[in-house]
């Protein structure tokens, strides 16, 4: 069906999770199979990146299929300067960060063209290759209650050659998480 089993429950109690329970009961009792519904997830991309000094437009996507609880799956960024840290930023909210109106133009700061998109409630850190792409590999915890939650990432790149904040910024995405 259209719902992901997750445990069985005997008089209430326990946590079976095993899909076969072989019971014997010796009064009346009652054996309930617990069903959550299915639902897969889904990563959306809003937003423009600025400038970096190669002349692209760094882009995030999303690798590894759809965002799951319990799933591993991959923030990735296209286009950025070669050979360079990068740091996929992820947040709760894409309209504040710290009473920070967002998105937050970075203009002011050097870097023309640039926004942050979302807060920085965390920030996993990585390295882009020869060619621009990075990937940094995130795990969500096999909590169901997880599922229909949403946070939002971008990926902010060093790139002293860009601009004076030396900072390059992607677009952003907002994940969906989904349970199977």
């Amino acid at each position: 069906g259209n719902a992901a089993f997750v445990q069985w429950s005997v008089a209430g109690v326990g946590n079976f999770t095993s899909r076969a329970l072989s019971l014997f009961m010796t009064q009346d009792r009652v054996a309930t199979a617990v069903y959550y519904p299915r639902s897969s997830g889904s990563a959306v991309a809003f937003g423009t990146g600025c400038r970096a000094s190669n002349g692209g437009t760094p882009s995030m996507v999303f690798g590894g299929g759809a965002p799951v609880v319990g799933g591993q799956h991959f923030h990735q960024i296209l286009n950025g300067p070669p050979l360079s840290p990068a740091w996929s930023v992820i947040g709760g909210s894409n309209t504040n960060w710290s009473g920070l109106p967002l998105p937050f133009e970075c203009t002011p700061l050097g870097a023309a063209g640039c926004r942050i998109y979302c807060s920085q409630d965390a920030i996993l850190s990585g390295a882009t290759d020869a060619s621009g792409f990075a990937s940094v590999a995130i795990r969500y915890p096999p909590d169901r209650t997880l599922a229909g939650q949403s946070y939002y990432t971008q990926f902010l790149v060093y790139d002293p050659p860009a601009n004076q904040l030396d900072l390059i910024m992607s677009n952003y995405m907002q994940v969906t998480l989904g349970i199977f």
